[in-house]
């Protein structure tokens, strides 16, 4: 390995390093309440490493809700479905999905994101793009392959994908992150899986004449 190429590794993982410690105090004081100086004591390196690789605090802020947007999206298309039935196939992505969702770190990027996209509009499209949409792709894709198997009815796969998401992302995940309940017990979101499912079938099952 060349100097160049070693010092370039050993940036690379510096600013690894930044992004890790970045994400635990932005979630845990916000954006407004998290200095360069109390970043750099915790991950070490420089504030010039900082500026000359993210532009600043900002820029280290819209690569933090981009590292932590994938650490969700890594477990869900890591979750192997393609042999499974519609019925178990979603209930296990639908199950990964919101082992993540409901996860203190995500309820606690949640509360960052909608603090903060007002400021940071970027911020607000990076999560939406990397978060949501690309969970509705994940679910897209599973269905998509199950109508083409003609095992569900052929659709709009990626409307249908929307509306399964937004199923399970709804009033569970608000009133988790708004702190109205407690967090959910495993009973509540196994129960969420299975409604939603079930009601996902009734709409996209196909119906066998008699």
């Amino acid at each position: 390995m060349t100097q160049v190429a070693r010092r370039t590794e050993r940036g690379k993982q510096r600013s690894v390093v930044l992004i890790n410690a970045a994400a635990r105090l932005f979630l845990k004081n916000g954006y407004e309440n998290t200095s360069v100086d109390e970043i750099i004591q915790k991950a070490g390196g420089s504030k010039s490493h900082v500026y000359q690789e993210f532009g600043g605090k900002e820029g280290l802020f819209l690569a933090v809700v981009s590292h932590l947007c994938d650490k969700v999206q890594l477990s869900i298309a890591h979750v192997s479905v393609n042999s499974l039935s519609p019925e178990e196939g979603l209930k296990k992505l639908a199950s990964a999905f919101l082992s993540e969702l409901l996860g203190p770190e995500h309820i606690a990027f949640q509360r960052l994101i909608f603090c903060e996209a007002a400021r940071f509009p970027k911020a607000g499209k990076i999560w939406f793009e990397r978060g949501p949409q690309t969970t509705r792709k994940t679910f897209s894709s599973f269905i998509r392959k199950k109508m083409e198997d003609g095992e569900l009815k052929v659709g709009d796969a990626d409307t249908a994908a929307t509306l399964f998401h937004d199923m399970l992302g709804g009033t569970l995940m608000h009133r988790t992150w708004l702190r109205i309940d407690k967090v959910p017990s495993e009973e509540e979101i196994a129960e969420l899986v299975r409604s939603s499912v079930q009601l996902f079938l009734y709409g996209y099952t196909i119906q066998i004449e008699r």
